[in-house]
């Protein structure tokens, strides 16, 4: 099973399969699914990685969780973005209905 969130690599991307977490909301549940440092609050700085972001023993970062109002953001050290699982499109039941006519 895949976890929900993930810490991905320093940086400012998503591993595959995962995406940026962009609400303040979603950003504390992401905190709260680990035992780290607590959650700093938000902010809105071009200097560090967009939404929701980790630092530990980073230089000009107090240890714990961000989110980052910015837009864009950017790679800053060691700090790390959480990230949540993307939505994957449904995959079709083998019964689909054309026209009207059932179809198994």
């Amino acid at each position: 099973v895949t976890p929900d969130f993930v810490l991905a690599g320093a940086g400012n991307a998503c591993p595959p399969n995962y995406q940026k977490i962009t609400s303040n909301k979603k950003c504390k549940l992401a905190h709260q699914t680990q035992n780290f440092a607590k959650y700093q609050g938000k902010e809105d700085d071009g200097e560090w990685p967009s939404g929701c972001y980790f630092c530990d023993s980073v230089d000009g970062c107090s240890d714990g969780t961000w989110f980052n109002q910015h837009s864009t953001g950017s790679s800053n050290g060691g700090s790390r973005p959480w990230c949540s699982k993307a939505n994957t499109p449904k995959v079709p039941t083998p019964a689909q209905s054309y026209g009207g006519m059932l179809f198994a």
